[in-house]
Parts: C-alpha cells; sequence; structure tokens
C-alpha cells in the first residue's frame, strides 16, 4: 500500500500532467491535421466528482486530524487528472502528418503497423503492442498514402 501510495499514483499523476501542460506541443509536432477523430464525450460531471471528493476528503482530514485520509486524495488526484487529459485530448485526437494523437503525441517512427477492421474503423499496432482504433473513418485515401509515405505496412497484406 505504501508503495502504491507514494510512489506509483504520483508518477501517474505526473505523466498524466506532463500530458496536459504538453499537448499544444505535442500539438505543434504533430503536423497538419489529416483526420481528426472526436472520441467519446467525456461529461463534465466526472471531472467534478473527483474535485469534490478530494475537497472533501481534505476538510475530513482537517477537521479530526487524521492523516490516513491523504492516501485517497492522492488517488483521486491520480483520477482527476486521468480525466483532465482525456479531456483535453478528445478535440485533438487523429492523424496528423508527423504522427497520431491518441491522448498523447506518438510518432510514426512508433508504429508498427495498421489494419483496416472494416471500412471505416482503422487499427494501428504500436511497437509496444498497444493497440489503437480509429472509428468512422471517411478518408480512407488520405490515411493510406499517409502510411505509404512513412513506410508503415498494411498487417493484412502477406508476402
Amino acid at each position: 500500500m505504501f508503495l502504491v501510495s507514494w510512489l506509483v499514483i504520483p508518477i501517474g499523476i505526473a505523466i498524466h500532467l506532463y500530458y496536459v501542460i504538453n499537448y499544444r506541443k505535442n500539438l505543434k509536432k504533430a503536423g497538419k491535421n489529416i483526420i481528426l477523430i472526436q472520441t467519446k464525450y467525456l461529461s463534465n460531471i466526472l471531472v467534478i466528482i473527483p474535485i469534490i471528493i478530494i475537497i472533501v476528503l481534505i476538510i475530513i482530514s482537517i477537521t479530526t486530524k487524521d492523516w490516513s485520509y491523504i492516501y485517497y486524495i492522492i488517488l483521486f488526484l491520480f483520477i482527476l487528472s486521468f480525466f483532465i487529459s482525456i479531456k483535453i485530448y478528445r478535440k485533438i485526437n487523429g492523424i496528423y502528418k508527423n504522427g497520431l494523437i491518441y491522448n498523447k503525441y506518438i510518432t510514426w517512427d512508433n508504429v508498427h503497423s495498421y489494419k483496416w477492421i472494416n471500412n471505416e474503423t482503422i487499427s494501428f499496432l504500436l511497437k509496444t503492442g498497444e493497440r489503437i482504433d480509429f472509428n468512422k473513418i471517411i478518408e480512407k485515401d488520405k490515411i493510406i498514402e499517409i502510411m505509404l509515405v512513412n513506410n508503415i505496412m498494411d498487417s493484412n497484406d502477406t508476402i
């Protein structure tokens, strides 16, 4: 419990805050927007609830002078940073000239291959093993052209 609450969760908070702080820089690095993909809507209530819980926990911790609530405050800070990161990036997620943006900036060097699941869903396999799917893609020709320019192979093609 000690390791998780004082090491792992703060590192997660720092990573999410890094993504939030650098999203404009990542947007510039990504280059021209080829296809903007609106991901699922994230309600404001998902950001407001952790803030309310954090405030209540701080008040309880101060009034009772029981500092064990700090573990829960740190946990909800992690949840809050996660939701804020997703909320900011959902507006800029998409396929760009120099890479992908899907809650973080991913260069084309980190993309292993792509695959069309059906005529309107493209799935990218990253070199880390992570898979990213973009739905409702209309401009298939633009994406294929970008993949050819960046030497990213279609995993449906067999040699």
